[in-house]
Protein backbone atom coordinates (compact mmCIF):
# COMPACT_ATOMS: atom_id res chain seq x y z
CA UNK A 1 0.00 0.00 0.00
CA UNK A 2 1.43 3.41 -1.21
CA UNK A 3 0.68 6.22 1.26
CA UNK A 4 2.32 9.08 -0.63
CA UNK A 5 1.67 11.87 2.42
CA UNK A 6 4.54 14.39 2.91
CA UNK A 7 5.10 17.48 1.56
CA UNK A 8 7.98 18.21 -0.57
CA UNK A 9 9.42 14.80 -0.67
CA UNK A 10 6.43 13.30 -1.14
CA UNK A 11 4.23 16.44 -1.21
CA UNK A 12 2.02 16.76 1.49
CA UNK A 13 0.07 18.87 3.17
CA UNK A 14 -0.28 22.51 4.52
CA UNK A 15 2.00 22.60 7.43
CA UNK A 16 1.11 21.47 10.47
CA UNK A 17 4.63 20.73 11.47
CA UNK A 18 4.86 24.45 11.27
CA UNK A 19 3.92 25.14 15.29
CA UNK A 20 6.49 27.84 14.93
CA UNK A 21 5.32 29.57 18.27
CA UNK A 22 4.74 28.60 22.14
CA UNK A 23 3.60 30.90 24.62
CA UNK A 24 6.58 33.48 25.18
CA UNK A 25 6.79 36.72 26.85
CA UNK A 26 6.38 40.02 24.96
CA UNK A 27 8.70 42.62 25.13
CA UNK A 28 7.51 45.67 27.09
CA UNK A 29 7.07 48.64 25.01
CA UNK A 30 6.17 50.66 28.24
CA UNK A 31 2.25 50.92 27.77
CA UNK A 32 1.18 48.35 30.39
CA UNK A 33 -2.72 48.05 28.63
CA UNK A 34 -0.51 47.90 25.08
CA UNK A 35 2.05 44.90 26.31
CA UNK A 36 -1.24 43.20 27.84
CA UNK A 37 -3.34 43.79 24.78
CA UNK A 38 -0.35 42.22 22.81
CA UNK A 39 0.11 39.37 24.99
CA UNK A 40 -3.50 38.45 24.82
CA UNK A 41 -3.75 38.74 20.96
CA UNK A 42 -0.23 37.24 20.57
CA UNK A 43 -1.99 33.72 22.56
CA UNK A 44 -5.33 34.07 20.33
CA UNK A 45 -3.62 34.05 17.26
CA UNK A 46 -1.11 31.00 18.22
CA UNK A 47 -4.59 29.45 18.95
CA UNK A 48 -6.80 30.54 16.06
CA UNK A 49 -3.61 28.55 13.85
CA UNK A 50 -5.31 25.35 15.07
CA UNK A 51 -8.81 26.59 15.75
CA UNK A 52 -10.65 29.06 13.35
CA UNK A 53 -10.81 29.67 9.76
CA UNK A 54 -8.15 31.16 7.79
CA UNK A 55 -9.91 34.67 7.26
CA UNK A 56 -10.34 34.70 11.27
CA UNK A 57 -6.59 34.15 11.72
CA UNK A 58 -5.62 36.61 9.25
CA UNK A 59 -8.03 39.70 10.99
CA UNK A 60 -6.40 38.46 14.20
CA UNK A 61 -2.55 39.51 12.55
CA UNK A 62 -3.96 42.72 10.81
CA UNK A 63 -5.16 43.33 14.67
CA UNK A 64 -1.95 43.15 16.45
CA UNK A 65 -0.05 44.93 12.88
CA UNK A 66 -2.20 47.54 13.66
CA UNK A 67 -1.91 47.57 17.06
CA UNK A 68 2.24 47.59 16.73
CA UNK A 69 1.55 50.52 14.01
CA UNK A 70 -0.20 52.37 16.38
CA UNK A 71 1.95 52.18 19.48
CA UNK A 72 5.26 52.34 17.54
CA UNK A 73 6.11 49.05 19.10
CA UNK A 74 8.49 47.47 16.98
CA UNK A 75 8.22 44.11 18.37
CA UNK A 76 4.43 43.36 18.22
CA UNK A 77 4.98 44.27 14.27
CA UNK A 78 8.03 41.54 14.32
CA UNK A 79 5.99 39.26 16.00
CA UNK A 80 3.04 40.31 13.37
CA UNK A 81 5.40 39.81 10.59
CA UNK A 82 6.10 36.49 11.56
CA UNK A 83 2.63 35.10 12.26
CA UNK A 84 1.94 36.13 8.28
CA UNK A 85 5.04 34.21 7.07
CA UNK A 86 3.45 31.18 8.60
CA UNK A 87 0.14 32.30 7.66
CA UNK A 88 1.34 32.74 4.35
CA UNK A 89 3.50 29.39 3.77
CA UNK A 90 0.79 27.84 5.14
CA UNK A 91 -1.09 28.85 2.29
CA UNK A 92 1.53 28.57 -0.49
CA UNK A 93 1.71 31.64 -0.85
CA UNK A 94 5.99 31.28 -0.28
CA UNK A 95 6.88 35.28 -1.87
CA UNK A 96 5.19 37.08 0.76
CA UNK A 97 5.66 34.29 3.53
CA UNK A 98 9.67 34.98 2.61
CA UNK A 99 9.18 38.72 2.78
CA UNK A 100 7.69 38.87 6.29
CA UNK A 101 9.93 35.84 7.17
CA UNK A 102 12.73 37.97 5.92
CA UNK A 103 11.14 41.42 8.36
CA UNK A 104 10.83 39.29 11.22
CA UNK A 105 14.63 38.55 11.19
CA UNK A 106 15.88 41.67 11.02
CA UNK A 107 13.96 42.93 14.18
CA UNK A 108 15.17 39.63 16.06
CA UNK A 109 18.61 40.35 14.73
CA UNK A 110 19.31 43.65 15.04
CA UNK A 111 17.82 43.38 19.02
CA UNK A 112 19.41 40.22 19.50
CA UNK A 113 16.62 38.57 20.49
CA UNK A 114 17.90 34.90 20.08
CA UNK A 115 14.41 32.88 20.73
CA UNK A 116 12.91 35.13 18.04
CA UNK A 117 15.44 34.53 15.55
CA UNK A 118 15.08 30.87 16.53
CA UNK A 119 11.48 30.54 15.65
CA UNK A 120 12.27 32.73 12.48
CA UNK A 121 14.76 30.21 11.55
CA UNK A 122 12.29 28.01 11.81
CA UNK A 123 9.79 29.32 10.34
CA UNK A 124 11.97 29.76 6.96
CA UNK A 125 13.29 26.30 6.83
CA UNK A 126 9.47 25.26 6.56
CA UNK A 127 9.50 27.99 3.73
CA UNK A 128 12.57 26.39 2.28
CA UNK A 129 11.03 22.86 2.62
CA UNK A 130 7.86 23.41 0.89
CA UNK A 131 10.04 25.09 -1.57
CA UNK A 132 11.84 21.98 -2.47
CA UNK A 133 15.07 23.88 -1.34
CA UNK A 134 16.13 21.10 0.78
CA UNK A 135 19.70 22.09 1.38
CA UNK A 136 18.91 25.31 2.67
CA UNK A 137 15.92 24.13 4.98
CA UNK A 138 18.46 21.94 6.52
CA UNK A 139 20.88 24.31 6.82
CA UNK A 140 18.36 26.57 8.16
CA UNK A 141 17.00 24.06 10.24
CA UNK A 142 20.47 23.20 11.90
CA UNK A 143 21.04 27.19 12.40
CA UNK A 144 17.57 26.78 14.97
CA UNK A 145 18.58 24.02 16.59
CA UNK A 146 21.92 25.42 17.65
CA UNK A 147 20.35 28.04 18.84
CA UNK A 148 17.63 26.08 21.00
CA UNK A 149 20.34 24.57 22.56
CA UNK A 150 21.80 27.43 23.44
CA UNK A 151 18.39 29.17 25.06
CA UNK A 152 18.76 25.96 27.21
CA UNK A 153 14.51 25.67 25.84
CA UNK A 154 13.42 21.76 25.93
CA UNK A 155 10.35 23.02 23.71
CA UNK A 156 12.43 24.85 21.40
CA UNK A 157 15.20 22.15 21.20
CA UNK A 158 12.06 19.65 20.83
CA UNK A 159 10.35 21.82 18.08
CA UNK A 160 13.77 21.81 16.28
CA UNK A 161 14.60 17.94 16.84
CA UNK A 162 11.22 17.11 15.06
CA UNK A 163 11.93 19.37 11.94
CA UNK A 164 15.48 18.27 11.28
CA UNK A 165 14.02 14.88 11.49
CA UNK A 166 10.99 15.61 9.17
CA UNK A 167 13.43 17.11 7.15
CA UNK A 168 16.24 14.04 7.29
CA UNK A 169 13.43 11.65 6.22
CA UNK A 170 12.92 12.59 2.99
CA UNK A 171 16.66 10.70 2.04
CA UNK A 172 17.09 8.57 5.23
CA UNK A 173 14.03 7.17 6.65
CA UNK A 174 15.26 5.50 10.15
CA UNK A 175 17.65 8.26 11.06
CA UNK A 176 14.93 10.81 10.46
CA UNK A 177 12.58 8.91 12.30
CA UNK A 178 14.82 8.63 14.96
CA UNK A 179 15.69 12.54 15.45
CA UNK A 180 12.09 13.20 15.39
CA UNK A 181 11.02 10.70 18.08
CA UNK A 182 13.87 12.74 19.64
CA UNK A 183 12.24 15.67 19.53
CA UNK A 184 8.84 14.26 20.13
CA UNK A 185 10.32 12.72 23.29
CA UNK A 186 11.34 15.88 24.66
CA UNK A 187 7.67 17.85 24.06
CA UNK A 188 5.79 15.38 25.82
CA UNK A 189 8.23 15.50 28.76
CA UNK A 190 8.39 19.36 28.75
CA UNK A 191 4.37 18.96 29.16
CA UNK A 192 4.05 20.85 25.74
CA UNK A 193 0.92 18.38 24.99
CA UNK A 194 -0.08 20.44 21.53
CA UNK A 195 3.07 20.56 20.36
CA UNK A 196 3.65 16.90 21.07
CA UNK A 197 0.40 16.30 19.52
CA UNK A 198 1.67 18.14 16.47
CA UNK A 199 4.74 15.87 16.33
CA UNK A 200 2.62 12.70 17.08
CA UNK A 201 0.35 13.29 13.83
CA UNK A 202 3.30 13.81 11.86
CA UNK A 203 5.20 10.07 13.67
CA UNK A 204 1.87 8.94 12.20
CA UNK A 205 2.12 9.87 8.57
CA UNK A 206 6.04 9.55 8.72
CA UNK A 207 4.96 5.73 9.60
CA UNK A 208 1.77 5.29 7.32
CA UNK A 209 4.45 6.92 4.53
CA UNK A 210 6.95 3.56 4.94
CA UNK A 211 3.41 1.30 5.99
CA UNK A 212 4.37 0.35 9.13
CA UNK A 213 1.12 0.36 10.25
CA UNK A 214 1.07 -0.78 13.98
CA UNK A 215 3.86 2.08 14.61
CA UNK A 216 1.37 4.45 12.74
CA UNK A 217 -1.85 3.38 14.74
CA UNK A 218 0.42 4.06 17.80
CA UNK A 219 1.18 7.49 17.14
CA UNK A 220 -2.44 8.12 15.81
CA UNK A 221 -3.74 6.71 18.98
CA UNK A 222 -1.26 9.25 21.13
CA UNK A 223 -2.34 11.97 19.19
CA UNK A 224 -5.83 11.45 20.13
CA UNK A 225 -4.81 11.02 23.24
CA UNK A 226 -2.64 14.36 23.68
CA UNK A 227 -5.88 16.28 21.67
CA UNK A 228 -8.05 15.84 24.63
CA UNK A 229 -8.60 19.53 26.15
CA UNK A 230 -7.73 21.21 23.03
CA UNK A 231 -9.70 20.27 20.13
CA UNK A 232 -7.99 21.94 17.50
CA UNK A 233 -9.94 21.12 14.47
CA UNK A 234 -7.25 21.84 11.81
CA UNK A 235 -5.23 19.34 13.87
CA UNK A 236 -7.88 16.59 14.04
CA UNK A 237 -8.66 17.26 10.16
CA UNK A 238 -5.20 15.51 9.61
CA UNK A 239 -5.27 12.89 12.56
CA UNK A 240 -9.07 11.95 11.34
CA UNK A 241 -7.46 11.43 7.77
CA UNK A 242 -4.27 9.71 9.21
CA UNK A 243 -7.03 7.38 11.29
CA UNK A 244 -9.17 6.60 8.65
CA UNK A 245 -6.14 5.19 5.99
CA UNK A 246 -4.98 3.40 9.40
CA UNK A 247 -8.09 1.62 10.08
CA UNK A 248 -8.33 1.58 6.16
CA UNK A 249 -5.04 -0.88 6.19
CA UNK A 250 -6.26 -2.82 9.19
CA UNK A 251 -9.39 -4.19 6.96
CA UNK A 252 -11.58 -2.08 9.28
CA UNK A 253 -14.06 -0.59 6.49
CA UNK A 254 -16.47 1.15 8.91
CA UNK A 255 -14.84 2.73 10.95
CA UNK A 256 -12.15 4.27 8.45
CA UNK A 257 -15.10 5.86 6.72
CA UNK A 258 -16.20 7.21 9.51
CA UNK A 259 -13.44 8.62 10.29
CA UNK A 260 -13.09 10.19 6.62
CA UNK A 261 -15.92 11.62 6.79
CA UNK A 262 -14.94 13.59 10.36
CA UNK A 263 -12.01 14.90 8.52
CA UNK A 264 -14.17 16.23 5.92
CA UNK A 265 -16.05 17.70 8.27
CA UNK A 266 -12.86 19.30 10.10
CA UNK A 267 -11.18 20.45 6.60
CA UNK A 268 -14.63 22.40 5.45
CA UNK A 269 -14.42 24.25 8.54
CA UNK A 270 -10.83 26.03 7.55
CA UNK A 271 -12.77 26.82 4.54
CA UNK A 272 -9.22 27.42 2.74
CA UNK A 273 -9.64 25.61 -1.23
CA UNK A 274 -6.16 24.19 -0.62
CA UNK A 275 -7.15 22.26 2.28
CA UNK A 276 -10.19 21.20 0.50
CA UNK A 277 -8.41 19.99 -2.23
CA UNK A 278 -6.09 17.97 0.67
CA UNK A 279 -9.10 16.29 1.92
CA UNK A 280 -10.32 15.50 -1.29
CA UNK A 281 -6.28 14.04 -1.68
CA UNK A 282 -6.64 12.10 1.58
CA UNK A 283 -10.21 11.02 0.11
CA UNK A 284 -8.51 9.39 -3.19
CA UNK A 285 -6.07 7.28 -1.63
CA UNK A 286 -8.67 5.93 0.42
CA UNK A 287 -10.84 5.06 -2.52
CA UNK A 288 -7.89 4.07 -4.32
CA UNK A 289 -6.33 1.48 -1.83
CA UNK A 290 -10.01 0.48 -1.55
CA UNK A 291 -10.18 -0.60 -5.21
CA UNK A 292 -12.91 1.73 -5.72
CA UNK A 293 -11.19 3.32 -8.50
CA UNK A 294 -14.52 5.33 -10.20
CA UNK A 295 -14.53 7.12 -6.60
CA UNK A 296 -11.18 7.68 -6.40
CA UNK A 297 -10.55 9.54 -9.82
CA UNK A 298 -14.03 11.61 -8.55
CA UNK A 299 -11.84 12.55 -6.02
CA UNK A 300 -9.23 13.51 -6.93
CA UNK A 301 -10.47 15.63 -10.22
CA UNK A 302 -12.56 17.59 -7.57
CA UNK A 303 -9.13 17.93 -5.52
CA UNK A 304 -7.80 19.14 -9.10
CA UNK A 305 -10.72 21.46 -9.27
CA UNK A 306 -9.95 22.93 -5.75
CA UNK A 307 -6.67 23.99 -7.00
CA UNK A 308 -7.29 24.92 -10.63
CA UNK A 309 -6.73 28.46 -9.78
CA UNK A 310 -3.93 28.27 -6.96
CA UNK A 311 -0.70 29.60 -7.96
CA UNK A 312 2.14 27.43 -6.40
CA UNK A 313 0.69 23.99 -5.67
CA UNK A 314 2.56 22.23 -8.49
CA UNK A 315 3.29 19.64 -6.21
CA UNK A 316 -0.18 19.16 -4.12
CA UNK A 317 -1.44 18.96 -8.11
CA UNK A 318 1.10 16.26 -9.17
CA UNK A 319 0.05 14.42 -6.11
CA UNK A 320 -3.79 14.28 -7.28
CA UNK A 321 -2.56 13.59 -11.06
CA UNK A 322 -0.45 10.57 -9.48
CA UNK A 323 -3.71 8.99 -7.68
CA UNK A 324 -5.38 9.30 -11.07
CA UNK A 325 -2.26 7.90 -12.93
CA UNK A 326 -2.98 4.95 -9.87
CA UNK A 327 -6.67 4.73 -10.37
CA UNK A 328 -6.84 4.51 -13.86
CA UNK A 329 -3.93 2.17 -14.41
CA UNK A 330 -6.24 -0.26 -11.49
CA UNK A 331 -9.62 0.22 -14.53
CA UNK A 332 -6.86 -0.85 -17.21
CA UNK A 333 -7.37 2.54 -18.95
CA UNK A 334 -3.76 2.99 -19.76
CA UNK A 335 -4.36 5.69 -22.08
CA UNK A 336 -5.70 7.49 -19.12
CA UNK A 337 -3.07 6.22 -17.12
CA UNK A 338 -0.27 7.59 -19.04
CA UNK A 339 -1.49 10.86 -19.74
CA UNK A 340 -1.96 11.71 -15.86
CA UNK A 341 1.32 10.16 -14.77
CA UNK A 342 2.89 12.89 -17.16
CA UNK A 343 0.79 15.62 -15.75
CA UNK A 344 2.54 14.47 -12.56
CA UNK A 345 5.48 14.88 -13.97
CA UNK A 346 5.17 18.10 -15.36
CA UNK A 347 3.50 19.34 -12.09
CA UNK A 348 7.58 18.36 -10.84
CA UNK A 349 6.03 15.28 -8.91
CA UNK A 350 9.22 12.95 -8.37
CA UNK A 351 8.40 8.95 -7.49
CA UNK A 352 11.35 8.26 -5.32
CA UNK A 353 10.47 4.45 -5.05
CA UNK A 354 11.82 2.43 -7.83
CA UNK A 355 9.00 -0.06 -7.88
CA UNK A 356 6.69 2.55 -9.35
CA UNK A 357 8.93 3.52 -11.74
CA UNK A 358 9.37 0.38 -12.93
CA UNK A 359 5.25 0.02 -12.87
CA UNK A 360 5.10 3.30 -15.36
CA UNK A 361 7.03 1.20 -17.66
CA UNK A 362 5.33 -2.10 -17.22
CA UNK A 363 2.01 0.39 -17.40
CA UNK A 364 3.39 1.61 -20.90
CA UNK A 365 4.00 -1.59 -22.48
CA UNK A 366 0.67 -2.97 -21.93
CA UNK A 367 -0.48 -0.10 -23.31
CA UNK A 368 1.56 -0.32 -26.26
CA UNK A 369 0.29 -4.19 -26.38
CA UNK A 370 -3.18 -2.89 -26.01
CA UNK A 371 -3.10 -0.84 -28.66
CA UNK A 372 -1.32 -3.72 -31.67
Amino acid sequence: MVFLLLTCFLSCSYNIYANVFSPSPIQKTGDNKADKYVVALDDIINNSFWRASESETKQLIDQLFNLGKEKNDNYAIAVAHLYYARFYERAQDIVRAKRYAALALSYYDRTGNQLGICKTLRQQGFIAFKSSNMELALDLAYKAFDISEKLNNPVQEGLCLSQLGLFIFGTQVDEGIQVFTKGFNLLVSSGAKRDASIAAVTLSTLYLNIADIPKAKHYIDTFFILQKGFNDFVLLADGKGNASLIALALGKQKEAERYLEESGEYFYRINSDVLKAKFHRTRSIFFRDSKRYAEAIEAAQTGLAYLKDVEGKKKKKGMLQYTLFLSYKGLQKFDLAIAAYEEAVNHEFNQYDEQSQLGIANVKEKYETEKK
